[in-house]
This record gives C-alpha cells, sequence and structure tokens, in this order.
C-alpha cells in the first residue's frame, strides 16, 4: 500500500481516483467528474487535465471552484473522483502535420489576402498586393473614422450607434408601411 496516493478524509484513508461524496473530503480537495445532481453520472471537470477545488461546505450543499473559474454549489451528497484527469497536455501536443488536423476535423486557416476577389473582400491583386481599401468594419460598412472623429474618441461608440440607427431606421420604415397599409384600407371601407 506504500506505493499508491493516499488521501486522508474525515472518515479515513483514500486511494486518489477513488469515488466520494463531498462530505467526507476535506476543503481544498482537488477533484473531478463531479456529478451535479445525485445518479446522473459526471457532469463537470471532465475534460483533460481537468481539476475542481472544493472551496466551502454550507449546510447540505457544498461550494466549487470549476476549472473555467466558476464559483457553483453543488449538492454535497454528489458524487466526484479525487485527483485530476489524466492527459494534462493534450492541447499542447504537437500534431506534427496538416493531416493529423485534418483527422480531427480541424479546418485550415486561410487569409482573406490570398483568395480571390469572389471569395473575401481583402482578395485579388497582383501578386502579394495591399489591401486596396479600408478594412471593413463588423457591419460590412467601410468607415472613414480616422479622419470623421480624430484622435482619442471610442470607435466602438461610433458603431454601435451606427448599427442602432440602421436598426431603427429600418424598423421605422417597416412600421411607416405598415400604418400606410392599414390608412389605405380603412379609407376604402
Amino acid at each position: 500500500m506504500l506505493w499508491k496516493k493516499l488521501v486522508q478524509f474525515g472518515k479515513g484513508f483514500f486511494e486518489r481516483k477513488e469515488e466520494s461524496t463531498s462530505t467526507d473530503m476535506p476543503l481544498g480537495t482537488a477533484m473531478h467528474n463531479i456529478e451535479i445532481t445525485r445518479g446522473r453520472g459526471g457532469q463537470l471537470a471532465r475534460a483533460a487535465g481537468a481539476v475542481a477545488k472544493l472551496i466551502a461546505k454550507e449546510g447540505k450543499s457544498a461550494t466549487l471552484r470549476l476549472p473555467s473559474g466558476e464559483v457553483r454549489l453543488v449538492s454535497q451528497n454528489c458524487l466526484a473522483t479525487v485527483g485530476q484527469v489524466g492527459n494534462v497536455g493534450v492541447n499542447q501536443k504537437s500534431l506534427g502535420r496538416a493531416g493529423s488536423k485534418c483527422w480531427l476535423g480541424k479546418r485550415p486557416v486561410v487569409r482573406g489576402v490570398v483568395m480571390n476577389p469572389v471569395d473575401h473582400p481583402h482578395g485579388g491583386g497582383e501578386g502579394k498586393a495591399p489591401i486596396g481599401r479600408k478594412n471593413p468594419q463588423p457591419l460590412g460598412v467601410i468607415l472613414r473614422l480616422e479622419e470623421e472623429l480624430g484622435k482619442g474618441k471610442n470607435i466602438a461608440i461610433v458603431l454601435f450607434f451606427v448599427a442602432v440607427s440602421k436598426y431603427v431606421t429600418r424598423n421605422m420604415e417597416i412600421a411607416f408601411f405598415e400604418f400606410a397599409i392599414m390608412r389605405w384600407a380603412n379609407d376604402g371601407n
């Protein structure tokens, strides 16, 4: 038994990777594969290298810090496995070639500059030609914000107001059109 990693809990020693309820675990215990409701199976902290920590116990609930940083309440009767999930460095592993990525379903990432004009706004041109125009904003509108606003102005706020004004004017046009149709229908009667 000396070569096995043991963790001491209130009732005695537990082997790592052993399943137990959080009532038996001391504060600060690392755990994974945590149930949200008793009997449904583990649903939290199941990815490679994931680990959640037991922060507090209050009444019938236990407070956990999940790998995402979220703090969540779980019933103390729910089961969890002690320790961390294996395969910790799987996302740092180099796949080596494009084909390995393809097998995993990862699509290639292609820059817009090397595409044709039909495929992307930055495409086309001879050789390594520049884009040839201002970068489009998220709305697809090219705005000369540097000249219009000057330095130190918040571009995001301006874009927000442009988007809102477009949305409002479009809805006003629709509302006016519906109002005109209703008026015309009422005048006919």
